[in-house]
Order: C-alpha cells, then sequence, then structure tokens
C-alpha cells in the first residue's frame, strides 16, 4: 500500500509539473506479468525520462486468465489512470481505439511458436528507422547532420518491421529538434504508425586531440574536425584552416572545442626586441632600426621608438614578418594610435 501511494503521488507530481505527454495504444498487448500496465498497452511520449517512467510503471488491472482476452477501450484506459492519481488532463491519447489484452505465454509458450513466428531483429528495425527520420529532416531542412533517438518496446518494433524494407516518414514540425512526433508508413499503403524521437542537431568543429600549450603554434598533429553533439558556442572554430598555423593564446585542454578568443596570429614583433622599420616615401626607401613598444602579429599596427635621447621619437608601424615593421609616407603619431 505504501508502494502504490508513492507511485500515485510521484505520478501525479509528474503530470501536473510537465507538459502534455502522448499515449499512443496499441491495437494487441502481451502483459510482462500479473498486472497489465500502462507501459504494456501504449507507446509514451513525455517530456522527461521521470515522467515517462512513471506512466510506463502505471497498474491498469490484473492480467487475463491464460487463453483468455479482456478488450480496453480508450475511455477505459482513461478512467483506469484517474483511479491511480494520474492527472488525465495532461495526457493526449492517439493510436487504436480499443486494445486487445492477451494473457502472458507460459514459458514453453516461446519455444512452440518459434518454428512459425519469424524472427525481428528488433535492433535493426529502430537502426533503420532512425536512419530514415535522419534522411526524412536532411530533406525539410538542408542539414546534413542530425541525431535520432528512439524509445519502444520490443513489440513496437515488431510492428513496425516493415521499415526495414520500404518505408516512408512524415510528421515532426520545426526547428526539428527536442521531442517530435513522426509516423512511419508502409509504401505500399498502409497506415501510418506514430513514434516518437528525441531530435537534436549536430555540428562540426574543430577539437584539440592533445593538450595545447599557450603561446604554442597549433599544428594539424593538434586538432582534427570532428561531429560534436553539445552546444556550441558562436565563437567555435569550424574550418581546420583557420586554426593550423595560428597561436594559442589560452591553454587548452585535450578534447577541448577551440574558439576564435583561443586563437591569434603568431607574435613576430615583441616588445622591447630590436627590429626593422622599413619606410616608403615619394620612391624612396629607407630602413631604421626600432623598438617596438607592444607585441604584434602580421598586419598589426604597433608603437615604435627610433633614436636614443632627444633624438627619440615615437610612431606607428604596421607588421609585415617576423623583426620587420613597415610605414608609408608620413608616420603616425604615438598618441593619435592611442586615441583610436
Amino acid at each position: 500500500m505504501h508502494h502504490r501511494l508513492l507511485l500515485a503521488a510521484a505520478i501525479t507530481l509528474v503530470a501536473t509539473a510537465a507538459p502534455a505527454a502522448e499515449i499512443v495504444l496499441r491495437e494487441r498487448a502481451v502483459p510482462a506479468g500479473a498486472v497489465v500496465r500502462l507501459g504494456d498497452v501504449a507507446d509514451i511520449g513525455a517530456a522527461t525520462a521521470a515522467e515517462r517512467d512513471a506512466l510506463i510503471m502505471t497498474p491498469l488491472a490484473p492480467a487475463p486468465a491464460r487463453g483468455v482476452a479482456r478488450h480496453l477501450r480508450v475511455g477505459e484506459i482513461r478512467d483506469l489512470l484517474a483511479l491511480r492519481g494520474v492527472d488525465v488532463s495532461n495526457l493526449h491519447f492517439s493510436g487504436a481505439t480499443l486494445v486487445s489484452i492477451g494473457a502472458a505465454p507460459t514459458p514453453a509458450a516461446p519455444l512452440a511458436a518459434a518454428a512459425s513466428v519469424p524472427v525481428v531483429d528488433t535492433a535493426a528495425v529502430q537502426a533503420a528507422i532512425e536512419q530514415q527520420i535522419v534522411e526524412y529532416l536532411r530533406g525539410q531542412t538542408g542539414e546534413d547532420l542530425w541525431k535520432v533517438e528512439l524509445h519502444g518496446s520490443d513489440t513496437r518494433w515488431q510492428e513496425l518491421a516493415f521499415a526495414t524494407q520500404a518505408a516512408t516518414v512524415s510528421g515532426g514540425e520545426a526547428p526539428w529538434t527536442g521531442r517530435q512526433k513522426f509516423v512511419i508508413a508502409n509504401r505500399a499503403g498502409q497506415r501510418g504508425r506514430p513514434i516518437f524521437a528525441r531530435v537534436s542537431r549536430l555540428r562540426q568543429a574543430v577539437v584539440a586531440v592533445q593538450a595545447i600549450e599557450r603561446g604554442a603554434l597549433i599544428s594539424v598533429n593538434d586538432v582534427e574536425l570532428t561531429t560534436v553533439d553539445q552546444p556550441l558556442p558562436s565563437s567555435a572554430v569550424q574550418a581546420l584552416e583557420n586554426v593550423v598555423g595560428q597561436e594559442a593564446r589560452y591553454a587548452v585542454q585535450e578534447g577541448a572545442v577551440l574558439t576564435t578568443g583561443n586563437l591569434r596570429a603568431p607574435i613576430v614583433v615583441r616588445r622591447g626586441e630590436l627590429s626593422t622599420v622599413v619606410a616608403r616615401a615619394a620612391g624612396v626607401v629607407a630602413k631604421t632600426l626600432v623598438v617596438p613598444q607592444q607585441d604584434g602579429s602580421v598586419g598589426d599596427l604597433v608603437i615604435v621608438q627610433a633614436g636614443q635621447g632627444r633624438q627619440k621619437r615615437r610612431f606607428t608601424a604596421r607588421v609585415t614578418g617576423y623583426g620587420e615593421l613597415e610605414v608609408f609616407a608620413a608616420a603616425t603619431e604615438a598618441g593619435d594610435l592611442a586615441r583610436r
């Protein structure tokens, strides 16, 4: 009695807190034990795994005796759930309108029937349907990378065994992720059967295959482009050519997704290290030695200092290579750069 009260309380709590669950009734059911449970007669799609598990285990009635069939209509199942404390207003029923329930077979029954009942590879059926849904999503969205997770009983996969040969998929709705309801139908015109799936969009990103130290130049051996089954930041790098040859701004752990914030062009001019500046003006090219006042990568504007003592002056120059910079025409004053 105590266990029943706990089960009813758990079901009531889940049902009232979550959005409507879908109850897809089967035409035929064979209970696994002495009690017929909701999971024996229906496939259940719920917002959370906890809600789904609670509904699957909800008892409805005693299993019929061997050789005796019992039939339950939708309204009767709804009433039985209500008696168990389930908030049926939060449930949506579909599928069969009448469920035929047979007794659980005796241990010898499967052996006797083995010769006449074809064996269905339920894992193959599930994999085939998942792949067909992926192909359907590709056609609907133009996006290639999807992950589809199906949940169902062996009885359900046996009912959908035709999907390994030829089937069509319909249903689902934008944005096509999260809990989705699809319909699987035989191409020969068989009535479609609903099935629930949890769908997620996969992305490709550049991931570190080994730890990368801060300041290290990233090589092709440090990273790989891989499919990632997790939300990605908008700054995630999705092409190897945008990573290889760059410098790690921070240390990167093995398995981490690289972002633009992790990267910078290699530092080729360093603060305080003597460098050469090339000045170009009116067809005249001149070189002089300068001391950069800040680090810089190719293309950066940095402040440099030329001369000594009273002849010392500062201006900005553009970095062109290792220890090399250039200026065109009149140099920009250091103060101008500071105001930018």
